[in-house]
């Protein structure tokens, strides 16, 4: 499997694996460490973080074979990377929801700001139209702003 910077990733801390055998119980264990990487640079745009998950693997040896510690300790490995990924999975999707429930808001919004645009051209037509139903020939003074450095609002208003 190749990796590049547009995909999730995995990285296997191989130096800490852990392995506990009991030959009397015919069980091999294996715990592992694994760091979830995501793409080059995703995480300027989206937080998923780099998490560390823990893996924990169990091969049992049935009474009809012979124990073999290094065939154990294979399929420990493998069944405690797949709860690795397994966990990776549960992260993401996570993840996912979150993204989801962003994206939605986004949407949201999108239809809000298309609604406050046309409500906007609506005030500036009726505020320079005058053939708009709600053209008035006087204006109030707008109470908040600045023109020209100074407060648009009287200061005795302040004390209110």
């Amino acid at each position: 499997m190749n990796y590049s910077r547009d995909d999730f990733k995995i990285s296997f801390r191989k130096n800490d694996v852990q392995f506990f055998v009991n030959e009397k119980k015919n069980i091999v264990i294996c715990v592992i460490e694994g760091e979830l990487q995501s793409p080059y640079a995703w995480n300027s745009y989206i937080s998923v973080g780099y998490p560390t998950l823990k893996g924990k693997g169990i091969a049992t040896c049935d009474s009809n074979d012979v124990f073999d510690v290094e065939r154990g300790k294979r399929i420990a490995l493998a069944v405690a990377e797949n709860d690795v990924y397994s966990q990776a999975k549960t992260y993401l999707s996570n993840v996912l929801k979150e993204l989801q429930f962003f994206t939605k808001k986004i949407s949201d919004f999108k239809v809000k700001s298309d609604r406050c645009r046309e409500h906007n051209k609506d005030y500036i037509n009726s505020v320079h139209d005058k053939n708009h139903p709600l053209y008035k020939e006087v204006v109030s003074k707008i109470k908040h702003g600045y023109t020209n450095g100074k407060p648009n609002w009287d200061e005795d208003e302040n004390n209110e």
